[in-house]
């Protein structure tokens, strides 16, 4: 069984990372609102996410917890169309599905407890992934700054395939490198760690020989050098400096496809290009190994 079939930007720890805070919050034993609450304020017998939202922020101290940590159990304990039945708690005060404010507490915690470990990123298809590649140019906040926790978060979501076709998308849409946007954030730890997170996941993704998302991937790395210091050189160096036999083969059709796919450049002379000193070495060092073993 799959929670949310539906494009969901939290993932697994998001999400218990919300509930955490939200346990934090619970209403005190000493201090519960004994009046019912009706989650379904619209009277359609069905909860959306603002209702959700609206009802916990009123049941719930907001000391740790914060209207995105609703959102993002909303998104574990909705159906298929966004929506959560209001009978679907296991504990209510009364036949009309109302609750008090201790027993929201415990519901939504049990409920959680029982789907959570069926919950995985979405499968991304031709609709969503636009959704998706929407999501990336929003954070770019009209050229202005890189909201990069928005953009990690969209990261950490997706599979490392859905994560490929979502850049794709986005590229395709909008016109713009996805290396070089994550640039844009400046030299910071967290641009690091995005730069690297998304080298992992796409390396892996290739793995399996897509021939698209290896030409993904051989655009990234050119993206990435373009023969200019100050772009995405953790980027490359993650892909690159991380030889193992199954990375090595993905370097390989790496070499492969790399000038095909940028009219005629060659990784080789782009890495030199980009690096220089013990950096520029070592990676094309791997680089002649990777040729050499297939």
């Amino acid at each position: 069984m799959k929670i949310n079939n539906s494009f969901s930007k939290y993932s697994k720890e998001e999400v218990m990372n919300s509930m955490d805070k939200i346990i934090k919050d619970r209403p005190d034993y000493t201090d519960i609102d004994h009046e019912p609450i009706d989650f379904d304020t619209d009277g359609d017998n069905k909860i959306n996410e603002d209702e959700f939202v609206s009802i916990m922020k009123s049941t719930f101290k907001q000391e740790y917890s914060s209207e995105e940590d609703y959102r993002a159990l909303f998104s574990v304990l909705a159906d298929e169309n966004e929506l959560l039945d209001p009978n679907s708690f296991q504990m209510s005060a009364n036949d009309n599905g109302k609750f008090t404010s201790f027993c929201l507490f415990s519901s939504i915690t049990q409920s959680l407890a029982d789907r959570i470990s069926y919950y995985e990123p979405a499968v991304i298809n031709d609709s969503n992934a636009s959704n998706a590649a929407d999501i990336i140019h929003e954070c770019d906040k009209a050229g202005k700054s890189l909201d990069i926790d928005k953009l990690q978060n969209l990261v950490d979501s997706l599979k490392p395939e859905d994560l490929a076709k979502v850049i794709k998308e986005y590229e395709q849409k909008y016109g713009k490198s996805f290396v070089k946007l994550i640039d844009r954030a400046g030299m910071s730890d967290k641009r690091e760690a995005l730069n690297e997170a998304v080298a992992d996941k796409l390396v892996e993704a290739a793995k399996k020989g897509d021939v698209e998302i290896v030409d993904l991937l051989c655009k990234e790395l050119y993206d990435g050098t373009a023969g200019k210091s100050g772009t995405a050189d953790q980027f490359v160096k993650r892909v690159i400096n991380n030889p193992n036999s199954d990375t090595m083969k993905v370097l390989y059709m790496v070499l492969c496809r790399y000038s095909s796919v940028n009219n005629g450049h060659s990784l080789n002379k782009d890495i030199k290009k980009d690096f220089s000193g013990s950096t520029e070495k070592k990676l094309l060092a791997i680089l002649e190994q990777a040729e050499r073993m297939f």
